[in-house]
Formats: structure tokens, C-alpha cells, sequence
């Protein structure tokens, strides 16, 4: 419940077509009917929190950034 009253939030044009094509992006995944929902998730959690992270090796990284990333994955 919001105890102030909503407010509307201007975007510029540059921001909102980024947020267009990202959940563009993500309609078009979730649409497609072979997707992995799990590795989805994981992947957009990923590139969201930890973005440095998204190619490297996990073994390649100290012990508590894995399990960090371990966090990313909704099973």
C-alpha cells in the first residue's frame, strides 16, 4: 500500500527505447517456446547484479563470488 500518492516518471527518449528493446529482448526469449526459463533468469539476474561476471569461468573466480553467483539461479 503506498502512503504517498504515485507519481508519474518522466523518461527520456534515449532511456525508454533502452527499456523498450531490453524487454523487447526479454518478450521475444520468453516467447520462444525451447527457452530454458531457469537459464533465462539466471542469465538476465547475472547481467543485472553481477554484470562483470557474465563470460568468465566460474572456477577461475574465489570461492564466495561463487557462491554469489550460485544466488542468480532461481532453482
Amino acid at each position: 500500500m503506498a502512503f504517498l500518492p504515485l507519481r508519474t516518471v518522466d523518461l527520456s527518449d534515449t532511456t525508454r527505447t533502452a527499456y523498450d528493446t531490453w524487454l523487447d529482448n526479454l518478450a521475444a526469449e520468453l516467447a520462444n517456446e525451447t527457452s530454458d526459463r531457469y537459464d533465462l533468469c539466471r542469465r538476465v539476474l547475472t547481467d543485472i547484479y553481477y554484470p562483470q561476471y557474465r563470460d568468465t569461468d566460474p572456477a577461475t573466480l574465489p570461492e564466495a563470488t561463487r557462491m554469489a553467483l550460485l544466488q542468480m539461479d532461481p532453482r
